[in-house]
């Protein structure tokens, strides 16, 4: 048996939350709870303890985030998955998150809702929302004020490690924007906090939007204590978006995986009209708590600036690029998009030029082109900034 299917053996045995089974092709791992849980409230006083965590907005109030209550979860991987060799990385081919409601009536809605579907019907730039309800969404967790990464041990409060019982925040929790840890996601250019999405009027690619088993429209189930729990929403990760790949990539490499649950819903101090998830602290008998899916494999690592996917950066790739100059797209390197802004550009440009003439694994600085390569990539950088210009005028 290869030394890390025996890790995952190993490891699935020792694990009561879960399970971990080796595929053809890789690893799939079912957690059956969260390793890290926080209800990121300003007046949280249980932080990493709650039973529950409501999530809801705050829109038009100016001294607190839009997104108010969100819902970090973390999982911790270490021992599950199969190690990487030199030009390797790992390719997530399903990847699946839960969290189940206890109480609160609310409509549900599956589908994304644009940013000026809440803004006031006054706003010149106000759009209807097309369907009842307000969406549950799932995004990366960034991090801020000199914390560098999270970990799953006893809470030593401060900066660079956060952990569940941190701080909230290192100043005035009231004012947007000063969370540690907070609903990140691509906003079209780069990773952005989204916690403010309304008042800075922006749209950003969420992870995954919840879905559960009521009719749109409808009121979810809720939960009765000690009998019950109300309904189950299922979060299934945007694999073809390249911004949320390339963050799983990233934090795969960390042996970890952590993700935001945020909504704008509307609530009173009472609650009652917002999703109110089971926390892994809750000692309700019939509470759930969040779960994680993940089928992963190791491939062959994407060498940059290889749009055509051949092994090696060259005119062929600039060709690439060239067709795709200046043009939005969702596919990724495959248009030329190596740095998967969503965008074909000068940046995209410099990463092939620093990487020509390289060839797999992409674990080394680029090759130094031939001369003759060199001169065909300068012209054809010209030829860029003169198309460039064209569409601009």
């Amino acid at each position: 048996m290869a030394l890390w299917k025996m890790r995952v053996a190993a490891a699935a045995m020792a694990a009561a939350s879960g399970t971990a089974w080796s595929t053809a092709s890789g690893v799939q791992i079912q957690l059956n709870e969260p390793d890290f849980d926080r209800w990121m409230y300003p007046f949280n006083l249980t932080p990493g303890a709650r039973g529950r965590a409501p999530t809801f907005g705050a829109i038009g109030a100016g001294a607190f985030d839009e997104r108010d209550g969100q819902y970090t979860l973390g999982f911790d991987l270490a021992g599950l998955l199969p190690a990487l060799g030199p030009g390797q990385a790992y390719q997530v081919n399903a990847l699946q998150v839960t969290a189940t409601h206890f109480t609160g009536g609310f409509t549900y809605d599956p589908t994304y809702d644009g940013y000026q579907t809440f803004l006031d019907p006054s706003d010149p730039d106000y759009i209807a929302d097309a369907d009842a309800g307000r969406p549950v969404v799932l995004t990366a967790a960034g991090l801020r004020n000199g914390y560098e990464e999270f970990g799953f041990g006893p809470s030593a409060l401060g900066a660079p490690v956060f952990e569940e019982g941190d701080f909230f925040s290192l100043t005035d929790p009231n004012p947007p924007g000063v969370r540690n840890t907070f609903a990140q996601a691509f906003d079209g250019v780069d990773m952005v906090d989204v916690s403010n999405n309304v008042a800075d009027r922006f749209d950003f690619v969420p992870f995954a939007v919840g879905q559960t088993n009521v009719a749109p429209g409808a009121t979810v189930s809720e939960g009765v204590g000690g009998v019950s729990p109300g309904s189950t929403f299922t979060f299934d990760v945007n694999l073809a978006e390249p911004s949320v790949t390339s963050n799983l990539t990233e934090q795969l490499e960390l042996e970890q995986l952590f993700f935001t649950i945020s909504s704008l819903h509307s609530t009173g101090m009472s609650g009652g009209s917002n999703p109110n998830f089971y926390t892994n602290d809750n000692f309700d008998p019939a509470a759930i708590a969040p779960t994680l899916f993940l089928d992963v494999e190791v491939v062959s690592a994407a060498l940059p600036g290889d749009a055509n996917n051949d092994g090696v950066v060259d005119l062929l790739d600039f060709d690439v690029l060239a067709q795709n100059f200046g043009s939005p797209t969702g596919n990724g390197a495959t248009d030329g998009d190596f740095n998967g802004d969503g965008t074909v550009d000068l940046l995209d440009f410099d990463i092939l030029a620093q990487n020509f003439g390289a060839t797999s694994p992409a674990t080394l600085p680029g090759a130094i082109p031939e001369p003759a390569s060199l001169a065909l990539m300068g012209l054809g950088a010209a030829g860029l900034l003169r198309t460039r210009r064209r569409r601009r005028n």
